[in-house]
């Protein structure tokens, strides 16, 4: 996919695609403070990675926000008719000011150096990073939930005027021509709603033991970030194919991580790349298209494949002599 988009398409999605790699690797190191700069270097550059800020905000909150303060003492009786009483010792999970307003200042700080050489410009950047006057959907059609939305408006429409029960009289640059109109915040809430479950998931699980961490991480941050952006991406409003892209890279790294995302991700990377075709549309990049994704689906199955059941296997079991 950033093969031929970022070499046919010409774009820069490759570069763009690295910042969110650079976060979560110093995610990974336990270095919030530069992986929040670099998300935010990220997001000045394309505002789609938006996509993962609800789940980042709140692991972040939880993970590096909340410290547990020195242990109180709470003393319980047995029982009514015993003297002896036991002492419990226990630590209270305290709420660090001095450490969230560090994140507000990185943040705030890195967003003011980003921006500040374009002031006077900052209402035409903030239009072309929400370009909420082109519609719900792409020109080619991202391959989400609006896309159906749109594809029952269109065929109602179309067998309701041939029935001539409406009439054919629609607004020029109306997407949806029959069912209620999608604006962005009926988009957002939704999202929303969508996004709760996985907040809750991630607040209720994420440890702020510090020991911990590489295991929250990959555990609980990697999967809930692809899913975040997944979910992003199914409810957003004027959401582009390659915003998969965006998605499915992560993704990689994560089934490399563990066994049990693998053919999850392979699917997710065959059927985002294959909405990238239409894209491409003259008689020559047809051959290219089609051939590329072709040899790139099969060199991706097996690469997994050799991977899990062939090099992963191997290193298993060397580790275990060496032990």
């Amino acid at each position: 996919g950033l093969l031929m988009l970022d070499h046919i398409h010409f774009q820069y999605n490759g570069f763009l695609f690295s910042w969110i790699i650079l976060f979560l690797s110093f995610t990974y190191k336990d270095r919030p403070y530069i992986a929040s700069v670099i998300y935010c270097i990220s997001l000045s550059f394309k505002q789609i990675g938006l996509y993962f800020g609800p789940i980042i905000f709140f692991y972040f909150l939880k993970e590096f926000c909340f410290t547990y303060s020195s242990s109180s003492t709470t003393t319980l009786k047995k029982s009514d008719k015993s003297t002896n009483n036991t002492t419990i010792k226990k630590k209270i999970k305290k709420f660090n000011f001095i450490r969230f307003i560090l994140f507000a200042l990185t943040i705030i700080t890195t967003f003011v150096i980003t921006f500040l050489p374009f002031y006077k410009q900052l209402s035409n950047i903030k239009q072309r990073l929400f370009p909420f006057g082109r519609g719900l959907c792409h020109d080619y059609w991202a391959a989400n939930f609006w896309s159906i939305y749109l594809v029952l408006d269109k065929s109602l429409y179309f067998v309701l005027n041939r029935l001539k029960l409406i009439s054919n009289v629609v607004e020029a640059n109306n997407q949806i021509k029959f069912l209620p109109n999608i604006t962005p915040l009926i988009s957002a809430i939704v999202s929303i709603l969508m996004l709760v479950p996985l907040i809750i998931v991630v607040w209720k699980n994420t440890s702020i033991i510090k020991h911990r961490r590489k295991n929250s991480v990959i555990n609980l941050f990697f999967p809930s970030f692809v899913l975040c952006g997944l979910t992003l991406f199914l409810f957003g409003f004027h959401v582009h194919e390659k915003a998969l892209l965006m998605i499915n890279i992560p993704f990689l790294l994560l089934s490399g991580l563990t066994k049990n995302f693998i053919k999850y991700q392979w699917l997710l990377s065959t059927i985002g790349n294959f909405t990238l075709l239409p894209l491409f549309f003259t008689p020559f990049e047809n051959i290219i298209k089609v051939l590329l994704w072709l040899i790139y689906t099969i060199f991706h199955y097996q690469c997994l494949n050799y991977y899990w059941n062939f090099d992963h296997g191997n290193r298993i079991e060397k580790k275990k002599k060496d032990i």
